[in-house]
């Protein structure tokens, strides 16, 4: 299967944790300040259900209403592990010094980045949506998305280092 590389070379580009501790505005997230409080947010079932809820909502959504189009999701997986672990792991490893980053950290950020790739590869299925995508555009921003509060998703508010 092919990945779209344009795509793709958005994720490449990315200024890893560039613009960690800083607050951007407008934004409605909730925002944390400090490595220990990422880690602690980042290690937290909340964000944990929620980013594993996500991931059901899409393939469920294409299992159910998409099947054929859901015959993909593994070769698309596939495809995208390998790319990050080619592509972007280094790169996280490098642009993270400034932080401990951990097995859990890198894990974290590889789910997202995945789940944010096999969203844009289903992007023309009509009725998706589009979390992850959305967690690409914190990491774009030089952020880290980290957690997930104030209820559970997809109520509630992102939160954000």
């Amino acid at each position: 299967m092919a990945l779209d590389l344009e795509f793709l070379s958005m994720i490449v580009d990315i200024n890893w944790f560039s613009n960690c501790g800083n607050i951007d505005k407008p934004h409605s997230f909730k925002y944390v300040k400090s490595w220990d409080s990422c880690r602690s947010s980042l290690a937290s079932p909340e964000w944990e259900e929620t980013t594993l809820e996500a991931s059901n909502t899409l393939s469920d959504h294409l299992f159910e209403n998409h099947h054929s189009a859901y015959q993909k999701w593994n070769s698309f997986a596939e495809d995208g592990r390998e790319f990050l672990e080619t592509n972007i792991k280094a790169n996280i490893m490098t642009n993270g010094k400034a932080f401990p980053l951990d097995d859990i950290s890198i894990d974290c950020i590889k789910w997202d980045i995945l789940h944010a790739i096999l969203e844009h590869q289903y992007r023309h299925i009509s009725g998706h949506m589009h979390f992850f995508r959305g967690l690409l555009d914190v990491y774009l921003s030089g952020h880290f998305p980290c957690g997930w509060s104030n209820g559970p998703w997809p109520k509630g508010e992102l939160v954000v280092f």
